[in-house]
């Protein structure tokens, strides 16, 4: 990541005053940030189990205390503090309905603060 003077102004770099100064040229920690928010993407993905004989299927493969490390980012400057799960109205396929929760919900990413 980039100077500490990301956590004085951690606003800015999430769009607070629409990344005025910052974009032209592109401003070395906004770049880190938006790397490191790309990789939290690929550890979602990488963290989603799409297997349908598994029976954390629609799920998050791992726990929280150790998902980014089992994602591969060891050391990603960031807490996870829970998992998120949305709902949806599809019509699920036959093949999945005996892993689908009842309650028609899937896990689609995770929530958390700077450490």
């Amino acid at each position: 990541m980039g100077s500490p003077r990301v956590a004085d102004r951690w606003k800015e770099y999430m769009g607070a005053r629409d990344w005025e100064g910052l974009l032209d040229p592109l401003d070395e920690n906004l770049r880190d940030e938006i790397l490191r928010y790309g990789s939290f993407i690929e550890a979602t993905y990488r963290g989603f189990d799409f297997d349908p004989g598994s029976p954390s299927f629609g799920s998050s493969k791992y726990k929280k205390k150790s998902f980014f490390r089992d994602c591969g980012l060891p050391t990603p400057g960031f807490r996870l503090t829970r998992h998120l799960r949305a709902t949806s109205g599809i019509q699920v396929p036959e093949w999945a309905q005996s892993n689908w929760s009842p309650v028609k919900t899937s896990w689609i990413g995770v929530r958390g603060g700077l450490q």
